[in-house]
């Protein structure tokens, strides 16, 4: 296996189990639940969700120096990489949010990061030119 091969395997292992822990955060967050139990598990989700996108930032950057540079002349990577920083600045807000006890605003903030995640894996599946 070379190395470039391991990076796309580590890439789209994270990106399954990581940013999967998104739409967790819109299902805990929905859930009609007692707030407590609701905004206990939150913060794990979310920094879950925070670790995985910076796995993902790094090994995707790492994927296009294995490939000299390549990827990032494609708009589709460059596109994929904006999203996914505006991806970690929603769970930012998210968190702020959280913090200030405002769990139905994070239940509207994951609609936008799951729709940003999902732009991603369309562009990483299609790569349109």
């Amino acid at each position: 296996m070379t190395l470039y091969a391991a990076l796309r395997l580590v890439h789209v292992i994270v990106a399954v189990l990581g940013a999967g822990s998104i739409a967790a955060i819109a299902l805990v967050s929905r859930k009609e639940r007692p707030r407590p139990l609701a905004a206990s598990s939150l913060p794990t989700l979310l920094a879950w969700a925070s670790g995985s996108l910076a796995a993902l930032l790094i090994t995707g950057i790492w994927m296009d120096v294995e490939m000299r540079g390549v990827l990032h002349t494609a708009l589709w990577f460059r596109a994929s990489a904006i999203m996914l920083v505006l991806t970690g600045a929603t769970l930012g807000i998210m968190r702020r949010q959280l913090a200030a006890g405002a769990v139905a605003r994070v239940a509207v903030l994951t609609i936008i990061a799951n729709a940003l995640v999902l732009a991603i894996v369309v562009l990483m599946e299609r790569r349109p030119t």
